[in-house]
């Protein structure tokens, strides 16, 4: 399971093989808690 940052400018960051567990989900609320658009690939599976 991987996670990619796309910035408008500057480098993209990818992140893989989260460590702690549970990174993901903190992923998800620091989007939803800072309105910032986010988009899940057709196949993931939370």
């Amino acid at each position: 399971m991987g996670a990619v940052l796309k910035r408008k400018q500057g480098i993209t960051i990818r992140l893989f093989d989260f460590f702690p567990q549970g990174l993901e989900a903190a992923l998800v609320r620091f989007s939803k808690r800072n309105e910032i658009p986010m988009t899940k690939a057709k196949d993931y599976k939370f």
